[in-house]
């Protein structure tokens, strides 16, 4: 799949987000519990959410670091294991992704090689934004990696 790189500025984000550990094997049914948890805090609170779910991954060693959740308008939610953070402002590269979850990392590898050929370098963990549910034939994914100019 040939990939379109969007280098945007972005604006600070609240989200809400269950935080997790988790190996590859376990990253899906991780993820769609914790948007199952926001949903449920975002709608004892009386909030909605402020665009479609998303999960930002850290690797670390042979685990991610996962929060998967929400953007939301509110900078407080009470939820348990649910808890606010942000997606940041700043520039990132983006593209999209079309098709199964399993070839993502397709995406990836084109902004780490978008990035090298621009003279940027990663300045965060990406995220992938899920533009449809895990049913579309195609699904659409986001993908949105933090950037700054490389020193």
């Amino acid at each position: 799949m040939d990939y379109h790189v969007t280098l945007k500025e972005l604006h600070d984000q609240p989200a809400a987000v269950v935080h997790g550990e988790v190996g590859v094997e376990e990253i899906g049914p991780f993820v769609n519990e914790a948007f199952g948890k926001v949903m449920a805090s975002l709608a004892s609170a009386g909030f909605s959410p402020a665009g479609p779910p998303f999960a930002r991954y850290d690797m670390h060693d042979s685990r991610f670091a996962v929060d998967a959740g929400f953007p939301c308008m509110h900078r407080h939610v009470d939820g348990g294991e649910v808890r606010m953070t942000h997606l940041p402002a700043g520039l990132a590269a983006t593209t999209l992704h079309v098709g199964s979850y399993s070839d993502v990392s397709s995406a990836y590898t084109a902004l780490q090689q978008w990035m090298r050929d621009n003279d940027y370098e990663p300045a965060g963990a990406p995220w992938e934004t899920y533009l449809d549910g895990p049913d579309a034939e195609k699904p659409r994914t986001l993908i949105t990696w933090p950037c700054e100019k490389a020193s």
